[in-house]
């Protein structure tokens, strides 16, 4: 029976692995994390054509400085950095440190004898003689750099290797337990010195697991789900999604306008979060807002940034809510509003949203001369920046059906569309250039989605005004157009390639050289039940820029497939004989039947003659 103890890491020959384990298992995520967010710092405001830097440009770069200060030198990264120490010191004493004792090693007779594992008995009789007489120790005279110790250990080892390969007894032991002298101590290690379990520094480790585990850990858990639950999936607060839903409720959506939308975000509980609690108000957020949309400068100017770059993420969180009320037009309002407070733009100018976002035009330059203000040079530079998005084709598909959309079916909206300068006109496209290539791919047939957002990552918008980097997306609705209710959506667009913006003059003539994209929306609801043409409404709206939506009437043409054609004569099913049952039903529906065909006398056999009596005898009795 083997002797089972245990044994303490009094040599620090475990420990160290175990903990660098436990730091690596923490160190390496949160790294992770914490430099994805670093990376995403945002950069000094860019300037336009001529140099265009907006009144409140250094602010924005102050604040961004700021930002960028204040997302580097926090508490957690202090832990990380302190992490890494620990781990660095750790590594140092694994290379460092020399394992003190004997380790254990596998007993291998033939390495021992220095023989092959295809020697005969007779060969390994003849190299244990020779190393017996080499290392005996009453034979041994001269010890050259060995202890007399060491030569008995080296002949007692041999003499049992020789024994495992020729004694039954030492032989079987070995086999069974893998050493000729049988079952060997087993020793089961804990990764702690023994005066930290056993000795004075018990109280210690107990007093620290303690804490970790009843102090330190339910803390962590606790704080993890309360943030967790303070915040919704779209990254606003529960209070803010709660002020929204009750106002969506109580004042119904197509009552909330810009203006009370602007006073809900004002209340939105983030706000009261990021700015001192003296200054904190609805209407002092109110103020803020305004005058960022009419570009006009504050006293607390930080605190104006501080509210627009916030804006954006709530605004995004209200158009999840609405979504859910089916309101189109309350949802086409929050974006038009991101849009506004991405660019700046007061909500009653609008109209004048493509000129305003534009970098030298300014809400003074509002009139009917405004567009004198725009310089070739500011046109040139923007139609390189400014996407706009002309629509090629929108059409109804089902995955399996060619270009049929049978009645209660699951189908999809795609939409062909081309990334254009401004100011460029679009070539004729062929028809073949907006050919649904994904008609026979298995996949794209099981996953009609999956070519979704496989672009390019869009860039960040043009908006010297907005105090953050700004990603924009286009979010896709479709919409009822007997009710105006949101039929679904959003459906987000983040990636598009901007490949057509950088085409030469003489390219973008060229119609093979425009590059075509597709975005499908996928309808949750099955197609109606009946027959017919529904129409429906397409809203594709961006959030970064003016003038770049699409707009259009869909048509849904709901009908049967037509039925499968079969050429094989082996799989025809012809027409029935008016006389039997199946005719007599044909007739009544309206159908078309075939006369029987009567005998036909044959004077080649006998045989066939009265078979054919015997068909008709039944066919009669049948009758």
């Amino acid at each position: 029976m083997s002797d089972s103890r245990y044994s303490y890491d009094d040599n620090a020959e475990v420990w160290p692995y175990f903990a660098i384990t436990l730091v690596g298992m923490v160190l390496v995520p949160s790294t992770y994390v914490s430099a994805q967010r670093i990376l995403a710092n945002p950069k000094n405001p860019e300037e336009g054509p001529e140099g265009f830097k907006p009144a409140n440009y250094e602010e924005i770069k102050n604040f961004r400085a700021k930002e960028r200060r204040s997302r580097i030198f926090t508490k957690s990264n202090l832990v990380i950095i302190l992490g890494w120490i620990a781990l660095a010191g750790l590594v140092y004493v694994i290379k460092s440190q020399e394992a003190e004792g004997d380790e254990r090693q596998v007993f291998d007779p033939y390495e021992i004898l220095g023989v092959s594992f295809s020697a005969t008995e007779k060969q390994i009789k003849s190299t244990y003689r020779k190393l017996s007489l080499q290392l005996h120790p009453d034979k041994v005279k001269n010890l050259v750099n060995t202890t007399r110790e060491e030569i008995e250990a080296r002949y007692v080892e041999i003499t049992k290797a020789y024994k495992a390969l020729t004694d039954e007894v030492t032989r079987e032991n070995f086999l069974k337990y893998g050493h000729p002298d049988g079952p060997q101590q087993t020793s089961h290690g804990i990764a702690l010195p023994t005066f930290l379990v056993e000795g004075k520094g018990s109280p210690i480790v107990v007093s620290l697991y303690a804490f970790f585990v009843g102090i330190v850990l339910p803390w962590v858990v606790g704080s993890w789900w309360t943030g967790a639950r303070m915040y919704t999936k779209a990254g606003i607060h529960q209070k803010t999604a709660a002020v929204f839903f009750e106002a969506c409720a109580k004042e119904q959506p197509h009552f909330l306008n810009y203006e009370k939308l602007l006073n809900t975000l004002s209340q939105a509980a983030e706000f009261e979060l990021l700015l001192p609690k003296n200054r904190y108000s609805p209407e002092y957020i109110r103020e803020l807002l305004d005058a960022h949309l009419d570009r006009r400068p504050v006293e607390n100017e930080a605190d104006k940034l501080i509210v627009a770059s916030r804006s954006t993420t709530i605004l995004n969180g209200m158009l999840d809510i609405a979504a859910a009320f089916k309101d189109a037009g309350l949802c086409q309002r929050l974006i038009e509003l991101e849009r506004c407070i991405v660019q700046a733009v007061p909500m009653k100018d609008q109209a004048y949203g493509e000129y305003l976002q534009l970098p030298g035009i300014n809400i003074e330059d509002i009139g009917p001369n405004i567009e004198n203000k725009v310089t070739k040079e500011i046109q040139s530079v923007c139609g390189k920046t400014i996407p706009k998005l002309r629509l090629l084709k929108a059409f109804f598909r089902v995955p399996g059906e060619n270009n049929v959309v049978p009645p209660q079916s699951q189908a999809h909206l795609v939409i062909k569309f081309a990334v254009m300068p401004s100011g460029c006109e679009l070539p004729e496209i062929s028809d073949d250039q907006l050919e649904d290539e994904d008609l026979d791919n298995p996949k794209i047939l099981r996953e009609p989605l999956s070519t979704n957002n496989t672009d390019d990552e869009i860039p960040n918008v043009y908006a010297p005004y907005f105090p953050t980097p700004y990603k924009p997306n286009w979010y896709g609705f479709i919409v009822s157009e007997r009710d105006n209710k949101l039929v679904d959506g959003p459906a987000e667009l983040t990636n598009l390639s901007y490949q057509n913006l950088h085409l030469s003059s003489k390219q973008l003539k060229d119609a093979s050289s425009i590059r075509i994209a597709t975005f499908k929306i996928q309808l949750t609801t099955m197609t109606p039940p009946a027959e017919g043409t529904y129409l429906f409404k397409l809203a594709l709206l961006s959030s970064g820029y003016f003038g770049c939506d699409i707009v259009e009437t869909v048509a849904m043409k709901v009908e049967n497939p037509p039925p499968v054609k079969v050429e094989d004569d082996e799989y025809d099913i012809s027409e029935p004989e008016e006389d039997s049952i199946a005719g007599a039903v044909e007739q009544l529906r309206g159908g078309q039947t075939k006369q029987e065909k009567l005998p036909q006398q044959d004077a080649s056999s006998d045989e066939e003659e009265e078979d054919v009596s015997d068909i008709d005898t039944d066919t009669d009795d049948e009758d």
